[in-house]
C-alpha cells in the first residue's frame, strides 16, 4: 500500500473499495487490489470520513492518523508522542480534564502544556509529569 502519507503493509484484509467523490488517500500496490483505493477520504456535512479498507501497520497507522490531525487542525493532548501513554481530553461545565494513562511497566516522563493539578492528590504539577508503571492520573487544567 502506498499513498500521500507513505508506504505500509496490510496483511490480514483488503477492502475494495470504489471512489465516489471520495479523495484517495492511498492505494494497494499488488494483487488483485493493484491501483485501487486502500484509504480514502470523504466530505461529509461540514466534515470529512476518512476510511481504512486494510489493516494498516502500525508505521502506517502513525503516519495517517499524523496526516488526518494535520489536515483537519486537530489540536494535540500532549506536545510530544510517548509509546504506551493514553492521553483523553474531556471538558464539563467550562473545567478541562487530562487523563493519562500508563499502559508500559516502566516509568514515563510526560511533557505537558501548563499547569495542572491532579485531582486525586491535589498536587501541583507544572510542564511535566512522571507516570509510574501503568498509572492512571486525572489532572485539572488550571
Amino acid at each position: 500500500m502506498n499513498g500521500s502519507f507513505g508506504a505500509g503493509t496490510a496483511s490480514m484484509w483488503c477492502d475494495v473499495l470504489k471512489l465516489t467523490g471520495a479523495e484517495m488517500l492511498a492505494n494497494y500496490e499488488s494483487h488483485y487490489y493493484k491501483g485501487t483505493p486502500a484509504v480514502t477520504v470523504n466530505t461529509f456535512g461540514k466534515g470529512h470520513v476518512y476510511y481504512v479498507g486494510c489493516d494498516l501497520d502500525d508505521v502506517a497507522l502513525n503516519k495517517l492518523m499524523n496526516l488526518i490531525i494535520e489536515r483537519e487542525g486537530i489540536a494535540r493532548s500532549l506536545p510530544l508522542k510517548y509509546d504506551g501513554v493514553e492521553a483523553i481530553e474531556r471538558s464539563k461545565d467550562g473545567q478541562r480534564y487530562l487523563m493519562l494513562l500508563n499502559h508500559k511497566n516502566e516509568s514515563i516522563e510526560v511533557e505537558l502544556r501548563g499547569t495542572f493539578e491532579d485531582a486525586l492528590s491535589g498536587e501541583a504539577i507544572q510542564n511535566r509529569i512522571i507516570l509510574e508503571p501503568y498509572a492512571a492520573h486525572a489532572l485539572l487544567k488550571r
